[in-house]
């Protein structure tokens, strides 16, 4: 595994899509939330725009920012690197060369997992340096630590690339992988849940769609829309932690599993 995890960081350590996107994420993650210092009044609970930056709220604060992030930038990057090599016919070559399929798999999903765990220590990171310079009152490590949140942002990472890398394997062709990634999670599942599923059915299962579950391991933390849709229907907004975790944790599961059988399945 670590010989085919080599061979990816050789392929795209200077290939410049791949350096944009890591670099846009890093610079972009970190200082996106600080127009909220900006805001004369701030959505309750926060007293003040300051308390967003402060322990617990900053966990649920960088986290949705990270949601939207990883979703945009790690989608991209995992759709890139799959269909990069229909592109340039390096899937070929490497399967020519003696490769077996599996291996190749193992080096793009050991690649894609190794992504979203640095990914993950820089969310934990940068929350302990906003809420360490922000929190008035002291803290010791283990009072403001959040282990599930982690949990939910390294699964939350890696679910945006599993959906890209399966995307990537099922159409191929760079250009269109992008825009069904992009569109299905934007549009198609949203109006489906929405227009469809809700309309008919009004049950929770309309929350157990791939993108939504993974959505909700970090929600945005402002929670007055989703206590009136509960107040209105009976039905939570967001999925409870663990149950995104579950499901979330199972779809990621089907992807991988559904990209490996498209790899082994079909011509290159």
């Amino acid at each position: 595994m670590l010989h085919a995890l080599k061979l990816e960081w050789l392929k795209y350590k200077k290939d410049p899509v791949f350096l944009t996107l890591l670099i846009l994420y890093t610079v972009m993650f970190p200082t996106m939330i600080l127009f909220g210092k900006t805001l004369k009044e701030t959505p309750p609970p926060l007293p003040t725009p300051n308390s967003a930056y402060e322990f617990p709220f900053i966990w649920d604060v960088l986290g949705y920012a990270g949601n939207w992030l990883l979703f945009f930038f790690f989608g991209f990057l995992s759709v890139y690197v799959v269909t990069s090599d229909y592109t340039f016919r390096t899937l070929r070559q490497n399967i020519i060369s003696g490769m077996s399929r599996f291996r190749y798999f193992l080096g793009k999903l050991s690649f894609l997992w190794l992504l979203s765990i640095l990914a993950t220590i820089y969310y934990f990171i940068w929350v302990l340096i906003y809420g360490y310079t922000h929190t008035p009152t002291e803290f010791t490590f283990n009072e403001v630590m959040e282990w599930d949140m982690i949990l939910r942002f390294a699964l939350m990472a890696f679910g945006y690339t599993s959906f890209g890398l399966f995307i990537g394997f099922l159409v191929r062709r760079m250009a269109l992988s992008m825009f069904l990634f992009y569109v299905y999670t934007l549009f198609i599942e949203p109006v489906f849940r929405w227009a469809v599923h809700f309309k008919i059915f009004e049950h929770k299962s309309m929350q157990y769609y791939p993108m939504n579950a993974i959505e909700d391991l970090a929600p945005v933390p402002f929670k007055e829309i989703a206590d009136e849709f509960t107040t209105e229907t009976g039905m939570q907004f967001f999925l409870d932690p663990s149950a995104a975790i579950l499901i979330a944790g199972i779809y990621t599961i089907l992807f991988v599993l559904g990209g490996y059988w498209l790899l082994q399945r079909r011509d290159l």
